[in-house]
């Protein structure tokens, strides 16, 4: 069923049908609003998209700079851990930009998150990687016998 809305810079605009709701519906807190009003829809669900990225990103984020860094650089080289972690976080954030317009560029979007998905494959196996070798290394030291 067509109807007419109004967008957000008041515009009027034709809207086909309500079925791209339907995979919001009794989900999203927002799925109300936008069945009300159309002009809201959008920016509701983007707000809801961008913090559950930041309510998913927030623990990582602080396991990463607070819990890492002692590990790293024990008590006396926490800080200095923290800060090198920190600075090689933000480089990267620096060059993410340049990378994947570069590759957007050389191979189209779906390379660029073809890419980007590859990088967090590598990246968990890194950890995983990471992990295995910490629990190898508690397992040795928990079992040696002490003289």
């Amino acid at each position: 069923m067509a109807r007419t809305a109004v967008n957000p810079v008041g515009q009027s605009v034709h809207v086909a049908d309500d079925h791209a709701l339907d995979l919001v519906r009794g989900v999203h807190p927002g799925y109300y609003v936008c069945r009300s009003n159309f002009a809201v829809c959008v920016p509701v669900l983007a707000m809801t998209l961008v913090c559950g990225v930041s309510f998913f990103l927030i623990a990582p984020y602080t396991f990463l700079s607070g819990a890492i860094p002692l590990s790293f650089g024990g008590k006396k080289g926490s800080a200095a851990a923290a800060g090198i972690i920190d600075g090689v976080g933000y480089m990267g954030a620096i060059l993410s930009g340049a990378g994947v317009a570069l590759v957007a560029q050389s191979f189209g979007w779906s390379g660029a998150f073809l890419s980007l998905a590859a990088i967090a494959v590598l990246t968990t196996l890194a950890a995983v990687a990471y992990l295995l070798n910490q629990e190898a290394a508690r397992r040795a030291s928990r079992d040696k016998p002490t003289t």
